[in-house]
């Protein structure tokens, strides 16, 4: 689906996409189009995407805004007067880590992917310690997998054990 949007727009200009029963306005400032989807409630005029540079002014932010910043595409969530990365770009409010080895500077419930084992980790703090603890990992399979083949095989060990016995015992041979 695409959306075509008004040329030469001037600012403040509103703009409602019928494909996508979506208002925009074009904020001269920035030279963007800025979206505003209809007010569904909450604590702002509805879903809010900015595309540009910079972040959003304070006055233009509320909780679940989103910004995504040109021209590296990270994307940001705007909550509690704060912009929290979404994607991994290596800053200190950032909650998603992907990489070989985990992130120095992350916050409590932080998740790291390890890409080096493919683990989903978590930083988990109590009183006295601070961890990353793995979520999911692609490692537990491979332990079950080693403990089945490894109860298999005691099986086997087992059944041909008793197979020897059997063969062991003297049988009556009739003539």
């Amino acid at each position: 689906m695409s959306i075509t949007f008004p040329k030469n727009p001037y600012h403040g200009q509103g703009f409602k996409s019928s494909s996508t029963d979506c208002n925009y306005y074009y904020d001269n400032n920035r030279r963007s189009w800025i979206f505003q989807k209809s007010n569904a409630g909450g604590d702002g005029p509805g879903a809010t995407v900015f595309v540009q540079t910079d972040p959003p002014l304070p006055e233009e932010s509320f909780i679940g805004t989103l910004w995504v910043q040109l021209p590296t595409y990270y994307l940001y969530v705007y909550h509690d007067n704060v912009w929290i990365g979404l994607t991994n770009n290596a800053e200190n409010n950032q909650v998603i880590f992907s990489g070989e080895s985990a992130p120095a500077n992350a916050d409590q419930n932080s998740l790291w992917y390890d890409t080096e084992n493919s683990d989903l980790r978590i930083l988990y703090k109590d009183e006295d310690s601070t961890q990353w603890v793995t979520v999911s990992s692609s490692d537990m399979s491979q332990v079950i997998i080693s403990q089945s083949i490894n109860s298999l095989e005691s099986q086997v060990s087992s059944l041909t054990m008793r197979v020897d016995m059997i063969e062991d015992i003297p049988r009556l041979v009739i003539e």
